[in-house]
């Protein structure tokens, strides 16, 4: 049986969800992408995970990391998201304050929260990479309300 992927993506879309920036640091220089495909899977060990296209610019960068950072966002984000889901956004890294964790991460300072992992697995599944992190650090921020994805779009 075929699956109509005009379907399929709009099934998909009806499952609202969270939304973060993943960031990891490779040879002295930040890199980052908006997420939606996010999930935890273990307590223990405290295992989570989130996917990236293969023909994403970052695909690499990620695969090279040893570590990297979830920033789970606020609604007040709303503009970061953005422009972390644009292709070619050069000011991105401008716009929010970050620190930088103990694993060499970005962490936006204004997000409601962050989990710090390791690499634990990649996977290459279909078309995308699923990145298995392994729980390091992680904190809440701020009580803010969480930035949502729901059909197509932030809200």
């Amino acid at each position: 049986m075929t699956i109509n992927q005009v379907e399929l993506k709009e099934c998909f879309s009806l499952f609202a969800t969270g939304v973060m920036i993943a960031t990891t640091n490779v040879e002295g220089k930040n890199y980052g992408l908006t997420i939606n495909s996010f999930s935890s899977v273990s307590m223990d060990p405290p295992l989570c995970l989130f996917s990236i296209g293969s023909e994403s610019y970052n695909l690499d960068f990620f695969k090279k990391s040893k570590s990297f950072a979830l920033n789970i966002l606020s609604t007040d984000q709303l503009g970061l998201a953005k422009d972390f889901a644009a292709h070619n956004c050069s000011s991105k890294w401008n716009k929010e304050s970050f620190n930088i964790s103990g694993e060499g991460n970005p962490i936006f300072t204004n997000s409601n929260g962050y989990l710090e992992c390791t690499k634990h697995q990649v996977i290459e599944a279909g078309d995308h990479h699923i990145f298995i992190g392994e729980v390091v650090d992680c904190g809440k921020l701020s009580d803010g309300d969480g930035l949502v994805y729901y059909k197509g779009g932030f809200c």
